[in-house]
């Protein structure tokens, strides 16, 4: 905790920054690639999802535009596209240099922009958590294919630990930089897959009201507004959608059972990662009045009826085979999978997020 804290004093920025310090940004970038690379400058969190290109010229670049408040911008050429490499940076209106190599570009040096500077802090401290989260990820598929479930267990209890301590960062650098752009990105962080208002609504009251006037702070306030339809206490939204052998299922028909409703992907690592715990918590109580409702975001059937196979999910399923298009996971918000939603009896929501051993202690104490 000591380090945590010490952590936390060290990334603490003076909270006063400002959107728009000149009319226009400008990017001079110097990369070691081929001539004539076409690279992309990319955002999903401006007024309209910002995409831009130009050609590396003798190693060198340059971007030129305007906007209205800081956001995150994404910069990659076709090669990091192919093996998933790009470099994340915050772009407000300043003049920024950029330096670095095409086959490493994730770890380019930026240079300019205040809210920068505190986005690099706050990546600088959330570093060694991720680089835990990827060992943990990796430590737990092989013990999955070996169906090594007492290394399962464990590892499920040291990524519990890792990721209180990554919220707990998070949270004290938005509590020390509450001006700071990257304090929303802080946020939307900790939002993940479903936004829990109890949790995001206190977090949005306590940053610069100015902030919430930039994109990504109106689609986060938007997100809770529409998060606290599901919110513990609501009760469910039905829906309709066809099962395995494309016959109708509805959800309301689902009577007097307690239902978690577990939203994953046949493509979803971390799904089919936390499959077996689901699995497991499933035989220890569906003769206790539980069962579970699978519902994929694939878009391929084959993919998805393969996986239910493969990783032995006994209980019902349903997809609209849309992906992200699904209606159903528009309904409940659904950002990022795995997520998950229980159900009481009586259709009330009374839990979200439930993985490994934090659903079946909450299953043992809740069962009636």
């Amino acid at each position: 905790m000591n380090r945590i804290v010490i952590i936390c004093c060290i990334i603490s920025l003076s909270a006063c920054s400002k959107f728009g310090q000149k009319s226009t940004y400008t990017i001079d970038g110097n990369l070691s690639a081929k001539d004539s690379s076409v690279i992309y400058l990319k955002s999903y969190q401006t007024v309209e999802p910002t995409l831009d290109s130009t050609f590396i010229v003798n190693g060198k670049f340059t971007f030129e535009g305007k906007l209205s408040a800081a956001a995150q911008f994404f910069l990659y050429t076709k090669k990091n596209e192919e093996t998933n490499q790009r470099l994340s940076f915050v772009l407000e209106n300043e003049h920024y240099t950029i330096n670095g190599s095409e086959d490493s570009i994730a770890s380019a040096m930026v240079v300019g922009g205040k809210e920068q500077s505190y986005y690099v802090a706050l990546r600088t401290t959330l570093k060694p958590i991720e680089i835990q989260f990827k060992e943990l990820q990796k430590a737990y598929y092989q013990a999955a294919d070996q169906k090594d479930t007492a290394s399962m267990t464990a590892i499920d209890a040291k990524w519990e630990l890792q990721g209180k301590i990554f919220d707990s960062l998070n949270n004290a650098f938005i509590k020390n930089n509450p001006a700071a752009f990257a304090s929303l990105l802080a946020i939307d962080e900790l939002a993940g897959g479903i936004i829990d208002p109890a949790v995001i609504g206190p977090l949005l009251e306590s940053v610069n009201p100015k902030l919430l006037e930039s994109p990504l702070g109106k689609n986060l306030s938007d997100k809770l507004l529409k998060a606290k339809k599901t919110a513990v206490g609501q009760h469910f939204i039905d829906f309709n959608a066809k099962d395995i052998n494309k016959q109708d299922f509805q959800l309301s028909k689902v009577k007097s059972k307690y239902i978690l409703l577990d939203f994953w992907a046949s493509w979803c690592g971390p799904c089919r990662a936390e499959n077996p715990n689901v699995v497991k918590t499933y035989a220890d109580f569906k003769n206790q009045n539980f069962t579970v409702l699978g519902i994929s975001l694939d878009d391929d059937r084959d993919a998805w009826l393969q996986a239910i196979k493969d990783d032995k999910l006994t209980w019902t399923h349903v997809s609209e085979l849309k992906r992200w298009e699904s209606p159903i996971a528009n309904l409940y918000k659904i950002e990022g999978i795995p997520a998950n939603f229980l159900l009481n009896p009586e259709g009330k929501i009374i839990a979200k997020n439930l993985r490994g051993e934090q659903l079946k202690m909450f299953l043992t104490a809740n069962l009636k």
